[in-house]
Parts: C-alpha cells; sequence; structure tokens
C-alpha cells in the first residue's frame, strides 16, 4: 500500500515538475521574441537613419541600403507571424481538447492569420514595385 502512495506521489510531482518546466520554456520564448521585436524595430529606425541621409545626400546607395534594410525587417517579421501563428495553433489545439471557451483562441489565431497576410502583401506589393519600398507598417 505504502509502495503504491509513493508511486503515486513520484507520479504527480513528475507532472508538477514538467508543468513548470513547460512554463519557463514558454517565459524563455517570450523573452527570445520580445528580442526578436526589438531587433527589427532597430533595424526600421536605422533603415530609416539611413534612409534620410540618402535624401539628403541624394545617394542612390544609401536609399537602396535602406530598403535592403526594409526587406528583411519585413522577412523577420513574418517569420516572427509565423511562430505566433504556430503558438496559437497549439493553444487552441490545447483548449479544445481541454473543452475550454474557443472564441477567444480562434481570434487570435485569426488575429495571427490577419497579420501573416498583411505582411506578405507587403512584401509582394514592395517586390512588384521597388521604387515604393519604404519602411514596413506592421
Amino acid at each position: 500500500m505504502n509502495i503504491k502512495i509513493t508511486n503515486n506521489i513520484i507520479l504527480i510531482m513528475k507532472d508538477y515538475i514538467s508543468q513548470i518546466e513547460e512554463e519557463l520554456n514558454d517565459l524563455k520564448l517570450d523573452n527570445l521574441l520580445s528580442v526578436i521585436i526589438i531587433l527589427l524595430s532597430l533595424f526600421n529606425i536605422i533603415g530609416d537613419l539611413i534612409e534620410q541621409e540618402g535624401v539628403i545626400e541624394n545617394d542612390s546607395k544609401k536609399k537602396e541600403l535602406s530598403h535592403n534594410i526594409y526587406k528583411l525587417a519585413l522577412i523577420g517579421s513574418l517569420i516572427l507571424y509565423f511562430v505566433f501563428f504556430k503558438r496559437n495553433a497549439n493553444e487552441l489545439n490545447e483548449a479544445a481538447y481541454e473543452n475550454k471557451d474557443l472564441f477567444p483562441y480562434k481570434i487570435r489565431q485569426l488575429g495571427s492569420t490577419l497579420f501573416i497576410i498583411a505582411t506578405l502583401c507587403i512584401i509582394y506589393f514592395n517586390i512588384s514595385n521597388p521604387e515604393n519600398i519604404d519602411s514596413p507598417e506592421i
């Protein structure tokens, strides 16, 4: 009898520890995503500064460099939005499994989908008309 109780306690402790580890991993991912968002914002600021110099000096190479920085920021944003999409899809599936109200999870998934669509549109229009490349608005 004591062995069975001890085994149950061990199983409960393992489950508790795995939940804590999962939560810590989620928090680490949040920190990483925050750093990436900051870096993408810095890319846009640097791109703006270089473009301002290019306009003032009438330097087409600086304008082109700023456009390449904007493209890089857009691609980074797209990757970031795919991460959010995947994360929201996992949370939606988890909520469905646990029989939770799915409405908030579906709204988050829809928001992630719309961000991906918007970013793809901006990338498409920047590629199809490179003269109008500007700092990404997303």
